[in-house]
């Protein structure tokens, strides 16, 4: 195996590991912005049901509303490490760091 590849796996190891921790903490989120709380508490739990999907479609819903919900950027980035889509993920939470 390619050191690159190896790598990635671990990559992904880490962020699937951290997923539930990650999760747990945009709950906490939710609670900054009680407008948006709905909509990330039906994203989360679409999420937990594993319809990743769907609940990337509802986050992205809020975000039209919504662009600068820090909470619905941060699961967004869960939700695309849950769907495998680290490249995207890293982009989001990238971004997240730097606005802060």
């Amino acid at each position: 195996m390619s050191p690159e590849k190896t790598l990635r796996m671990i990559g992904q190891s880490i962020f699937r590991t951290t997923t539930q921790f990650i999760a747990v903490a945009a709950l906490f989120a939710t609670c900054l912005s009680p407008a948006s709380a709905a909509s990330l508490q039906d994203a989360q739990n679409l999420l937990k049901q594993g319809q990743n999907t769907q609940a990337l479609e509802e986050v992205d819903k809020l975000l039209v509303a919504n662009p600068q919900d820090r909470s619905a950027h941060f699961l967004k980035g869960v939700i695309l490490t849950e769907m495998n889509r680290l490249d995207e993920a890293i982009v989001v939470f990238t971004a997240l760091t730097q606005e802060a």
